[in-house]
Formats: C-alpha cells, structure tokens, sequence
C-alpha cells in the first residue's frame, strides 16, 4: 500500500514538472513574440487567421476571466499571510507561557499550529496553481489574441480597470508591493513575477537539477 502511493506521488509530481516546464517554455515564447512585435513589428504567433471563429471566441473569454480573477488570487494570498502571522505569532505566545508560567494552553497551540500549517499549504497552492499557472495562462492567450498587447483594449477600457481586490484588506504596503495598484497594475505585476520564476526554473532545469542527479549516481 505504502509502496503504491510513493508511485502515484511520484507521477503527479513527474507529470506536475512537465506541465510546468511546457507552460514555462510556450511562456518563454510569448515573452519573445512580444518583443519581436515591440520593436520589429513581427507576431510569429499570429494563429488568430488559422483558428476557427469558435475557438478564437473561447480563448477571448477564457483570457478575460483570468483577466477578471487574476487579482483577486493577491486578496486571497494576503489573507493567508496574515492568517499565516496570526497563527505564528499565538503558536510563540502559547508555547512562551507554557514554559514560563506553566500554563495548560495545550488546545490553543495545537490550533495555531494546525492553522499555520493550513496557511502555509494554502499559500503554496494559490501561489503555484493561480499567480503561476493562470498568470502564464493569461500572458500566453493574450500574446495569441493581441501580440503586443498585454491586456486587450476592450477589456482596458472597461469598469473593471479600477478594480482594487486588495485595497480593502491591507492599508500599507507589503515590501515592494503597492496595494493601490489597479486591476491593471495587478495583472502587470503577475507577468514580472512569474518572468522571475520562470528564470529560476530554468537556472533549476539546467544547471542544479543535472548536477543533483549526477551526485545521487
């Protein structure tokens, strides 16, 4: 039993780092089609003319709903940070007072723990599958659709530009992070992001993971 559950780990996670690496690279490709078009006026990806008008429709729709959930993805992030803090801070207070004044608070920590542990999980989750994942998706779709253009004219110039999904949660700034960014400004934030995980990966493919396999032998 143990045995037959290390292989299906094992091929989620061999499956996980291939589609990973296909996003990365068809991600690589846009970010390239897009300089190309920036400055010589050249769309190596211009599908539009070869699709079916169905699927040129879905792939619009499906870009403006990334378009539309994208930021909220950063709401939900910075609610588990701070549920994240929370918990940090009552697992140190509860194990302070326990040592110091012998205080049986034994039900209390074992909730903070269980909700760090919750928010850590959830964190790497809303970070891997929705700011990566659909943060390529929709760079990738919009190159398709619009090469040059980030974010269609259509969609711009619509109401929700102004939306603010996190403006309400948090009052100040996170590190670099200005949380009176709009809609728009969110969605450029989740491109240089992931262009830096992206450049990570592949310092990873390349030169750390083939010298970790080389060691193991």
């Amino acid at each position: 039993m143990v045995n037959k559950i290390k292989i299906i780990v094992y091929l989620v996670i061999k499956r996980m780092d291939l589609v990973t690496k296909f996003i990365s690279i068809l991600f690589i490709v846009a970010l390239f089609t897009n300089h190309l078009y920036n400055y010589y006026y050249v769309n190596m990806l211009d599908l539009q003319p070869l699709l079916p008008e169905v699927i040129q429709l879905l792939l619009q729709r499906f870009e403006f709903f990334l378009y539309w959930i994208l930021p909220f993805l950063y709401g939900i992030w910075g609610g588990l940070f701070c549920f994240l803090i929370v918990s940090g801070i009552v697992e140190r207070a509860t194990h302070y007072l326990q040592k110091k004044y012998s205080v049986n608070l034994v039900s209390v920590n074992t909730f903070g723990d269980f909700l760090f542990l919750q928010s850590s999980g959830l964190i790497m989750i809303v970070t891997v599958f929705g700011i990566f994942y659909m943060g390529n998706i929709y760079y990738i779709l919009a190159t398709v659709n619009h090469a040059g253009t980030l974010i269609s004219t259509d969609v711009y110039n619509s109401a929700l530009d102004m939306i603010n999904p996190i403006k309400g949660l948090l009052g100040f700034n996170i590190f670099f992070i200005e949380v009176t960014n709009t809609h728009k400004e969110w969605i450029e934030l989740s491109i240089e992001f992931n262009k830096y995980i992206v450049a990570g990966l592949c310092i990873y493919w390349v030169f750390i993971k083939p010298y970790v396999s080389i060691s193991h032998k």
